[in-house]
């Protein structure tokens, strides 16, 4: 089965990447622990099945996305 959104994790890492910032400085603007934005960018399905929207958001917001 075909998941609906592939590889969101890689493009949030491109997009900080593009940005030329580091994986802490998003974590910290974001209102995530480090470990937790590393699992963020790691795994494919962390986004969905443990970040809450409202990090989600706030990460969106520091990528500019």
């Amino acid at each position: 089965m075909k998941k609906a959104f592939p590889h969101v994790n890689d493009k949030i890492k491109n997009r900080r990447l593009e940005l030329g910032l580091k994986d802490i400085e998003v974590a910290y603007k974001s209102g995530l622990s480090i470990h937790q934005y590393s699992d963020l960018e790691d795994y494919l399905d962390y986004i969905f099945a443990v970040v809450l929207l409202y990090y989600v958001k706030k990460v969106c917001r520091a990528l500019d996305i």
